[in-house]
């Protein structure tokens, strides 16, 4: 699963997700966990993570929650199945996506960043867990992806430019990632 690079690929309306009345109730759980300090009040995905035999199967399961939108269950998820298997990069990609998507989000809901306490834990979150992605892979594109999104997003070009190179170093037949590059270069020689 590759993660959406541009607005052209995300739609950033204002969609409206169909969900039953558990699923609300569900969700106020997960909202709690995903800011937690370690500490669970609430079990209901310790047992997913330990449910998986493998990464694969959690990594699989979580891109499932990702592409429904579910990012709150994903990272919920993902949190302990980093615990669980830690040195693997995907999961901390993908913990990062989601967290990347479900900023954007918020930025979509907002119509702007805004220093809301939240806003700013979900950004932190999902830019340590894409750098330590690219700490296990350093060729991990996508997360090299993730990380320029999320530096564009706060207006950081420089540190964008620097992540589009080199996931471009790695994979230069990304066509999306060239024109992205080449409007943050665009912006920053504005500047």
């Amino acid at each position: 699963m590759a993660p959406r690079f541009s607005d052209e690929d995300d739609d950033l309306g204002f969609e409206e997700e169909e969900s039953l009345e558990d699923d609300s109730l569900e969700l106020e759980d997960e909202e709690e966990e995903y800011f937690d300090d370690g500490e669970d009040d609430d079990d209901s995905f310790a047992e997913d993570a330990s449910d998986f035999a493998d990464a694969a199967s959690v990594a699989e399961e979580a891109e499932e929650m990702i592409d429904a939108g579910e990012y709150r269950r994903a990272i919920a998820l993902l949190q302990r199945a980093v615990e669980e298997f830690p040195e693997e990069a995907e999961l901390h990609y993908l913990l990062g996506l989601a967290g990347l998507e479900m900023f954007r989000d918020d930025i979509a809901d907002n119509e702007e960043w805004t220093a809301d306490e939240d806003m700013v834990e979900t950004y932190e979150s999902a830019v340590t867990s894409l750098d330590e992605a690219v700490q296990l892979k350093p060729d991990h594109a996508n997360a090299l992806n993730g990380l320029a999104i999320l530096y564009m997003m706060r207006n950081n070009l420089d540190a964008a430019i620097k992540c589009w190179e080199k996931s471009l170093e790695i994979d230069e037949d990304q066509e999306d990632i060239i024109k992205e590059l080449e409007e943050a270069r665009r912006l920053l020689d504005a500047e």
